[in-house]
């Protein structure tokens, strides 16, 4: 009689948890594709951004401008573009719907 009562009990227990597993499954699957998804545009954007005010230092040198100020502008300028970008392509993005 003990078995049946330990069974019966631990069955009637498992359908709350249950319920809070599948909740808790869902949340830390959608935080994890936000959180992959912005680590990759952050990652994007850091490696841009040096390449960027590279190039403008590299440029500016060349140039016989002054360094700073020319990674400056192509850093910021290339900032806006990237966003102007972004802004305008996500609402087409047909493959992360979430």
């Amino acid at each position: 009689m003990k078995r049946k009562r330990c069974q019966i009990r631990t069955r009637l227990q498992v359908h709350q948890p249950c319920l809070f597993s599948a909740g808790q499954s869902w949340l830390c699957y959608r935080l994890r594709s936000l959180l992959h998804s912005t680590r990759l545009i952050v990652v994007i954007v850091v490696l841009s951004s040096i390449a960027m005010a590279l190039f403008g230092g590299i440029g500016a040198y060349l140039g016989g401008s002054s360094v700073k100020v020319s990674a400056a502008r192509v850093l910021f300028g290339g900032w806006i573009t990237m966003g102007i970008t972004y802004g305008l392509l996500k609402p087409l993005d047909k493959d992360r719907k979430g």
